[in-house]
Order: structure tokens, then sequence, then C-alpha cells
């Protein structure tokens, strides 16, 4: 269960963790593979090549300022990681960019940043070496990108970072992300129930006897509670955003 700030001046749910629920549903670590992919293309220390998964890639198939075969993908050296992902469009192992899934603002929504889900799909299984070039000697290293779904998962407002990969074969892909936009306050003692959304914090009452309130004038903030505002009710209130 992610955690769920209840501060005088914030009520807020966050939202890396939500990814990490979300992500539990999916193979993590075949998901790495994408990330290791991204981050050789971002470092630019190593030159990355692209073949068939069944393909043995030799030093001498990859010797420095020298063409690989045909049957070998070279990505851009020292290039951008979108002109790498065009060049795997180019070669039929993708459809296109990563499409966007879910986006999730922090203004009409409780999570404490914003949270983005993208889908990266892979039409054909490939493999990416990781070559190295240390004066005589031509290190490779080799991954294997699965056919199927790679989704990215990612928080932040300007700038995003990402916070974890998982994969699937299936596509399309259905999210069992948690709701973030809904908020359930509820009293121990005297059991109200009042309900506020898309991140609002005006509550309004289970049962129309019982009066709304706004989060903003809640006093008493403390373990996850305040008091509720009910005057003649001396329990605590809690939340839980669905």
């Amino acid at each position: 269960m992610a955690t769920i700030t209840v501060a005088r001046h914030d009520l807020s749910i966050s939202a890396r963790e939500t990814i990490t629920e979300a992500l539990r549903r999916f193979d993590t670590q075949q998901g790495n593979a994408w990330s290791d992919l991204m981050r050789a293309l971002a470092c630019q220390e190593r030159a990355v090549f692209i073949t068939g998964p069944d393909r043995f890639l030799r030093p001498s198939d990859v010797p420095l300022y020298t063409a690989p075969p045909v049957d070998v993908l070279e990505m851009p050296w020292r290039g951008r990681a979108h002109e790498a992902v065009t060049c795997l469009i180019g070669a039929g192992y993708l459809p296109g960019e990563p499409a966007m899934l879910r986006r999730n603002d922090a203004h009409d929504t409780y999570l404490d940043t914003g949270r983005f889900f993208e889908a990266a799909t892979v039409l054909k299984p490939f493999k990416a070496a990781f070559v190295a070039y240390e004066g005589t000697r031509t290190l490779i290293e080799e991954i294997v990108l699965r056919a199927g779904t790679y989704v990215i998962a990612s928080t932040g407002l300007v700038r995003r970072t990402i916070h974890g990969i998982g994969y699937t074969k299936v596509y399309p892909v259905t999210l069992p992300g948690e709701g973030v936009s809904l908020a359930q306050a509820e009293c121990r003692a005297c059991s109200r129930r009042w309900w506020a959304k898309d991140g609002s914090w005006w509550f309004r009452p289970e049962h129309a006897r019982d009066a709304p309130w706004s989060y903003a004038a809640a006093e008493d903030h403390r373990d996850g509670t305040v008091a509720c505002p009910v005057p003649s009710c001396s329990g605590r209130v809690g939340f839980r955003i669905v």
C-alpha cells in the first residue's frame, strides 16, 4: 500500500510507491533489459550493435572504425536514445515510438507529483551487444530483448525520472494501477464517511444528514489522521485514496 501523507498543507499519496505496486504484476527482471539498452545508448561509452537473438557476435565482426556485417545493425555512435529508437523502428523491431498508456498530473489527483506509464512494443526479439574497445581488446556484453511490451514508469513535473520498467508478452496492456483521484475520509469513532475527488480538499458526506468539510480547515494532524470535523465527536479521521 502506497504511503499517504497527511499534513497541514499536504494530502497526497506517493507516486513512486504506486508505481512499485503497479509493476508487481509485470516481469521487472526482463524489463531491466530495456533499461540496460537505453542506459548504454545514453552513456556513450560503448558501441551498441543489434542482431538477431541467435546471432553470436565475435570481436572480429565488429572491429573499430569498420562497418559491421549486413546482418548486424549499428546504433548511432554518441547519438541520442531517440535516434537509436528510430533505427530500431526502421529495422522492424519496433512499430513506433513508446506510446503513453496513462498520464496522471498532480493537480487533479492526490499524487505528490506527476506519474506516467509508457509502453514500448517489441515486435520481434533481438539481441543488443554492448562493445567496449580497450587497447587491443574488444569486450562484448549481450542481452536479449524478448518480443512483447515494456512498460516504462516514471514520475516528475518538468523532468521525469524512471523508477521501473516491467515486461509482459501481452499487447495491448491493461494497467492495474492504483486509483489516485478519489479520497475517502472515515472517522473511527462515529463511523462517518466523506469523499473528495480529483485532488479536491472539499469532502462531501456519505449521508445527507452529515455536513461537508474542507481539509484546509482540518486540525490536529498526527499519525496520518486529523481530528473529526463533527463537533460532538472526539474521534480521529483516517484517509484512503482509491
